[in-house]
């Protein structure tokens, strides 16, 4: 309990020193990334804390975002890299991701102020990633599914925040 109360007043403390973001530029996510959040397990549907890592390696030539993730909590992990873009023409996003069981996706979506959201479709459910960052050191990250029925669940929420080098 001590490790979660110090955990939530570091992410505060840190919170209200970062400046807020008014618009995200992919460069600016280069780098480390660690965090907390939620994740519902496949087969069971059950809700794990989980705690996870992301690195984030801006690519000046291409003007892509590779990205990288992963998550853990006991004998369950999770962990995906991919590719993220912006058409700075029109604000739309593209992001590429396997993960680790082998399987692809693809989200198409916008670039609005300090959030991205990108969707795909798999068979009739529409997955819809949703990234803000909230300050140049922390980023909210949100992978919510809507059913053919209209209900919806959060697959993942997470909290991430900028790993500071001593």
């Amino acid at each position: 309990m001590k490790k979660i109360i110090l955990l939530i007043s570091i992410i505060v403390f840190s919170v209200a020193l970062a400046e807020k973001v008014e618009k995200i530029e992919l460069k600016n996510l280069d780098g480390d990334w660690e965090g907390v959040g939620e994740f519902l397990v496949p087969v069971t549907n059950m809700n794990v804390d989980i705690s996870g890592s992301a690195n984030f390696a801006y690519n000046e030539k291409s003007k892509k975002l590779r990205t990288s993730l992963f998550g853990e909590k006991l004998f369950f992990t999770y962990s995906d890299s991919g590719y993220l873009w912006v058409d700075p023409k029109s604000d739309t996003i593209s992001w590429e991701v396997w993960d680790n069981r082998g399987k692809h996706a693809l989200y198409h979506g916008k670039l609005d102020g300090n959030t991205i959201t990108g969707e795909r479709k798999r068979k009739d459910e529409i997955y819809r990633v949703i990234i803000e960052q909230v300050t140049t050191d922390s980023i909210d990250f949100k992978l919510n599914v809507t059913q053919p029925d209209g209900g919806s669940f959060n697959k993942a929420v997470f909290h991430l925040w900028r790993v500071k080098e001593n």
